[in-house]
Order: structure tokens, then C-alpha cells, then sequence
């Protein structure tokens, strides 16, 4: 019986070594330091900035959000990715001055910058599983008269390097009537870009598709291209990007066929942080063919975001895809929809 009360004794204490070396080991991160125009302190750690609000998690309060104006000094010995108005992205250490001027500590020499011109702060991540991002929505409706079921399903994960991103993306689309598939969509993209000018990136773009509607078994495309950056600010993000790319493809029915096309591409994003979060966004990319006279497709999204809890939102979306030439005149040139979703970011 003592032996059997020593050895939950034994136990316990090392789960207490054990949870206390874990505590004090979360409890050393939280060293950043976070100043406000009053003169209040706060000690924790810097989550992320964007959109003109710091996430700042803090021991007694978890963590909050503070809006960029509100702070007057900020101070860090982590390792950061700074985007500013300008497009440029420095990777350095940190320091605010009373003047409200950022001070980055980067490899090659030091960087003094208006507080207010920092778009972005990325914390760089030295393990894999830290370094990404994403979300996950659900969409469920049902017809009765019909007795239809439309599902969907998106999943986006983001990896962040210092001046590079990766980009994966799947959406599935299926509708069923009494058991049976009526309609189908299904995508799959696999993005990187890198920036090697303040406002200029490259692109290289996997991307994979199906659609029932349009009679289409499959698509397979690579693009590469260059990126020009228009606007970054705290609450407006516009892109473009033009280069070529090529398509394997096979309609029903139909062999497969190889394309060539140029390729160019824009997205725009919008962005609202009063209370909870509300983003609206909108990408176009129009394929004109350089190896069959006179098709070009087209690929535009639609789709607004708005928070309801802590992590989780609400999704509306919008998709039109067009095909000014398919292989046979019977075919569908374009397929059109509504999409309404739950989700959860992470």
C-alpha cells in the first residue's frame, strides 16, 4: 500500500516538474514589451500585426488586441518580418522610440521608419508547425421540394518565410439529388511567391480542376510569372501579376489537349477591424490562348468574411467560370455560384 502511495507521490511530482518547467518555459517568451500613449506597460508577446491592430498575448489577460495607434513604444529581441506602405519588407529586430519611429535592427544595416507606415508584422518562426496559418470552412443546404443537398468544403493553409509565402488551397463542391451526384466541382493550388524589389514579387502557381457542369474530367495547369504590388495599407491590399502558362485538359468525351496561354491576373482585398472582423476580397485571372486562335477562359472570385466569435466566421462567395471556346458547341461556356459557409481560422 506504501509502495503504491509513493509511486502516485513519484508521479505527481513530476507532473508538477513537469507542468512548471512547461509554465516557466511559456512564461520566458512573454518578454516583449508594449507601451501606450498614457504611459501604461504591458510585458507579453508579440503575436502579429496587421491591419492596423497587434495581437499581443499577456499572462494575465490572454490574448488581446491592440490597435497601432494606441502604441506609442514597442520593444522586441525576436526576430520579425516588417512590411511598410512603400511594399518594402525588412526582416530584423525591433525597437520604438518615444517619436513614434520604428527602429529595425536587419543584417546588413539598421532601418528607421514612421511607426505609422508599417502595414505588417510577421514573428519569423524557427519550427515548421509554427510557421503556418490558414482556415477551414463547411457549407451544408438542403432543397426539400427537390430533395437536394449542396455541400462544400475549403481549406487554405499559408506557410511564412522570411519574404516568401506559400499558398495551398482546396475547394470541393458537390451536390446530390436522391443519392446521386448531379453536379461536382473540385480545385486544388499550390502558390509561392517571393518579393526581389520593395514592390515586386514572383509567381509560380500549380493549379488543378474538375467541373461536371462544364463536362470537364480535368485540368491541370502551371503558371510562372511576375508580380507588381499597388497599394498595401492597413486596410487596402491590391496585386497583379502577368506571366505564361501551360494546361493539360480532357472533356468528356473528348481526348486530352495541351494549351499555351498568357496569363494575367489581380486580387484586392479590404479590410474592416471595428469589432469584429470583416474582410472583403475579389480575384480575376483571365488566360488568353497563344496556342488556339480566339479562346481565353476566365476565372473570378467574390467572397466577404465576417467574424461572429473568436476564430470563427461566417463566408459568402461568389464564382464564375468562363470558357469562351470549349471543344464542342453542346458544352456549357461558363458555370455560375452562390456559396454560404461556416468556418474556422487558425
Amino acid at each position: 500500500m506504501r509502495s503504491g502511495t509513493r509511486t502516485i507521490s513519484l508521479v505527481a511530482a513530476l507532473a508538477s516538474l513537469t507542468l512548471l518547467s512547461v509554465t516557466r518555459a511559456a512564461e520566458a517568451q512573454k518578454t516583449d514589451i508594449l507601451t501606450f500613449h498614457n504611459g501604461d506597460q504591458v510585458t507579453g508577446e508579440i503575436k502579429e500585426m496587421t491591419l492596423g491592430s497587434l495581437r499581443f498575448s499577456t499572462t494575465p489577460m490572454g490574448t488581446v488586441e491592440v490597435k497601432q495607434r494606441e502604441i506609442s513604444r514597442l520593444m522586441s529581441d525576436k526576430t520579425f518580418e516588417f512590411e511598410l506602405t512603400t511594399g518594402e519588407t525588412i526582416v530584423g529586430v525591433m525597437g520604438l522610440s518615444e517619436d513614434e519611429t520604428l527602429e529595425i535592427v536587419a543584417q546588413e544595416r539598421s532601418y528607421n521608419v514612421d511607426w505609422l507606415a508599417v502595414t505588417k508584422i510577421t514573428p519569423i518562426k524557427d519550427k515548421f508547425w509554427k510557421q503556418l496559418d490558414g482556415a477551414i470552412d463547411v457549407g451544408v443546404g438542403y432543397l426539400q421540394a427537390s430533395k437536394q443537398w449542396d455541400t462544400s468544403l475549403g481549406v487554405e493553409v499559408r506557410h511564412t518565410v522570411a519574404k516568401a509565402r506559400w499558398l495551398l488551397t482546396l475547394n470541393s463542391t458537390l451536390r446530390t439529388t436522391d443519392s446521386v451526384v448531379t453536379a461536382q466541382r473540385q480545385s486544388l493550388m499550390l502558390g509561392y511567391n517571393r518579393k526581389f524589389a520593395p514592390k515586386w514579387f514572383w509567381s509560380v502557381v500549380g493549379f488543378a480542376n474538375s467541373n461536371r457542369e462544364l463536362n470537364l474530367d480535368f485540368r491541370a495547369t502551371g503558371t510562372g510569372g511576375v508580380g507588381r504590388i499597388w497599394v498595401t495599407t492597413s486596410r487596402v491590399e491590391f496585386r497583379s501579376v502577368v506571366g505564361l502558362a501551360a494546361s493539360r485538359e480532357k472533356f468528356k468525351g473528348q481526348d486530352s489537349n495541351d494549351l499555351y496561354d498568357a496569363m494575367i491576373g489581380s486580387d484586392v482585398r479590404f479590410f474592416i477591424r471595428s469589432g469584429f472582423k470583416t474582410d472583403l476580397s475579389a480575384d480575376l485571372a483571365v488566360l488568353p490562348s497563344l496556342s488556339q486562335s480566339g479562346r481565353w477562359r476566365l476565372y473570378a472570385n467574390l467572397s466577404g468574411r465576417r467574424e461572429f466569435f473568436k476564430d470563427f466566421f461566417f463566408k459568402l462567395k461568389l464564382f464564375e467560370t468562363f470558357d469562351s471556346n470549349p471543344p464542342t458547341e453542346t458544352q456549357r461556356r461558363n458555370d455560375f455560384g452562390i456559396e454560404t459557409s461556416l468556418g474556422w481560422s487558425f
